[in-house]
C-alpha cells in the first residue's frame, strides 16, 4: 500500500531540507507527544545511518518501531526505512524548487506486511483507503507546518 501527499513550504530548498533533517527537533517533538525515542547510532550529524527505536501506544497496546535513514541527498531527498512488528515501511521525502522562495515537499510511504497480523492490519487500511489517505495528508500537512513555523522562528 502506498500513501503520498505534496505540500508547498515557504523558503529556499536548502533551508527547508535542513529543517526537515533536524532530527533533534523531531525527537523533541515526538517526546512532547508522549512517544519514547532512543537514538541507536553514534553519528553526530544528520545523514545516512541515523537510527532510532521508537516506543508508542497504538491500537490498545504498547508498540516498538525501529527506523533508519537510508538515503540522505542534501537538499533533495530523504528516505527512512523501518518496521513495527511485521509491518515494514519506506518513507521517501523529496524536495524540489517550486519558486524562488518556495519548496515543494512530497512525502510518500510504502507499507509491506511480513506477518499475518500485519497483513490483516494492512488489509483493513486498504478497505478504508480514502479515509486513511485523508488522515495521512492532514498529519503530514500539520507536521510540515510545524517544521515551517520552527524554521521561521529560528530565522527571526
Amino acid at each position: 500500500m502506498q500513501l503520498n501527499t505534496t505540500e508547498i513550504l515557504t523558503g529556499h530548498i536548502e533551508d527547508v531540507f535542513d529543517a526537515l533533517s533536524d532530527f533533534a527537533r523531531a525527537e523533541r517533538a515526538a517526546m512532547s507527544r508522549g512517544i519514547s525515542v532512543e537514538r541507536l547510532d553514534a553519528l553526530g550529524a544528520p545523514g545516512e545511518g541515523v537510527k532510532w527505536r521508537i516506543g508508542f501506544f497504538a491500537r490498545g497496546r504498547d508498540r516498538e518501531a525501529e527506523m533508519e535513514v537510508t538515503k540522505f541527498t542534501r537538499p533533495t531527498a530523504l528516505r527512512y526505512e523501518g518496521h513495527v512488528g511485521g509491518l515494514f515501511f519506506e518513507t521517501n521525502v523529496a524536495c524540489r524548487v517550486a519558486d524562488s522562495n518556495a519548496t515543494e515537499v512530497t512525502v510518500a510511504i510504502k507499507l509491506r506486511a511480513k506477518s499475518m497480523s500485519a497483513r490483516v492490519l494492512l488489509q483493513s487500511l486498504k478497505i478504508a483507503r480514502r479515509r486513511v489517505q485523508q488522515r495521512f495528508r492532514k498529519s503530514i500537512r500539520n507536521i510540515l507546518r510545524e517544521v515551517e513555523a520552527s524554521r521561521s522562528s529560528v530565522a527571526r
